[in-house]
């Protein structure tokens, strides 16, 4: 696992030749590293020429980087470099071809290309037990190439990202005192949430969370459903929800707590709660966000605690307990004490 956090501090874009300039990464948007010199260099697809976007810091000592190099040529001129003190600060791809910066450095390093998603993750977790830690990640084509070096502490890394998932879950990390070491930018991003539910028609949105223009929670983020979206199942057009629905994980995660036992309903009550708070079911994060799925049906939570859900799993049944008007299902997010 690796990491993202969040700083935007100093970004600058530069076209054409490096020339000398300090380097230590590449890519086309960093921040926050400890070392100084460049951060991150990437070479643009969108322009007839390679356009090169680089970020430098203040740094000392030699430094090398070359570019357009088949992987026959990388493998040869990492294993000169290597043999001379220099080791890989970072490393681009585009279209088969190679990008790298070394800088001196000293002990092992281990680097594999061409991996997919499953094969990168057992190779991160076999490295991570026998103490290397990622020091650069690309992706091409859906295909993860890495470098390794011994390091130690906690690592978190994460994929498929679309912009706003990806500043989320930068501040997230952030403000858990975790910053970015690498970043990369590749095609066809998936969010990290989806829908939590069958695709198909059907489905409404009755009440969005606190920022929607006509707000169904408070109108506030601070409030108790700030971040709470209410669906329902309404196939007939007739303003009627309809139960026994599929509710499907939104996120993968871990199920950390549940209850499945209630059957009543307590909406226009003067006592909203005399009958229970309907079933629900909350799922941690990798990120320390809880997810959380109200008004389920009786004996219709379909995990227990402590299971692996994966992002799409069916996870519930949709119901009418607790406090709804009609049968529905709420699914929020939320930080752990919010």
């Amino acid at each position: 696992m690796n990491a993202i956090g969040n700083n935007y501090t100093d970004r600058r874009t530069v076209t054409g030749n490096l020339g000398a300039k300090r380097l230590c990464g590449v890519r086309l948007l960093l921040t926050a590293l400890t070392m100084f010199g460049l951060l991150h260099v990437m070479s643009k697809e969108t322009y007839a020429q390679d356009a090169y976007a680089a970020v430098w810091r203040p740094g000392n000592g030699a430094q090398w980087w070359r570019s357009g190099m088949s992987v026959d040529e990388f493998k040869a001129q990492d294993k000169t470099y290597f043999a001379q003190g220099l080791r890989l600060v970072t490393v681009a791809i585009k279209n088969g071809k190679y990008a790298a910066v070394w800088r001196p450095g000293s002990g092992a390093q281990w680097w594999r290309s061409g991996m997919s998603v499953d094969e990168f993750k057992a190779q991160d977790k076999t490295y991570f037990a026998q103490g290397l830690r990622i020091v650069t990640l690309e992706i091409e084509d859906g295909k993860y190439s890495a470098v390794w070096r011994p390091g130690s502490g906690a690592q978190w890394w994460r994929s498929g990202m679309c912009s706003d998932d990806f500043k989320t879950e930068d501040k997230v990390y952030f403000s858990q005192g975790l910053r970015l070491v690498d970043l990369d930018l590749h095609s066809n991003p998936r969010a990290i949430y989806r829908l939590p539910f069958d695709e198909g028609s059907g489905w409404k949105l009755t009440n969005g969370n606190w920022d929607d223009p006509t707000p169904g929670h408070g109108g506030s983020p601070n409030g108790l459903q700030a971040y709470a979206f209410d669906f329902v199942y309404d196939s007939n057009n007739d303003g009627k929800g309809e139960s026994g629905q599929h509710v499907r994980a939104a996120r993968d995660g871990t199920v950390y707590t549940l209850l499945e036992s209630e059957s009543k309903n307590s909406y226009g009550s003067e006592d909203l709660c005399k009958d229970g708070v309907g079933n629900y079911l909350v799922i941690k994060h990798e990120d320390g966000t809880f997810g959380t799925y109200w008004h389920l049906s009786q004996n219709g939570v379909l995990v227990n605690v402590g299971d692996k859900v994966k992002r799409g799993d069916v996870i519930a049944i949709s119901g009418n307990t607790g406090t709804s008007s009609t049968p529905i299902f709420i699914s929020t997010s939320e930080l752990a004490g919010t």
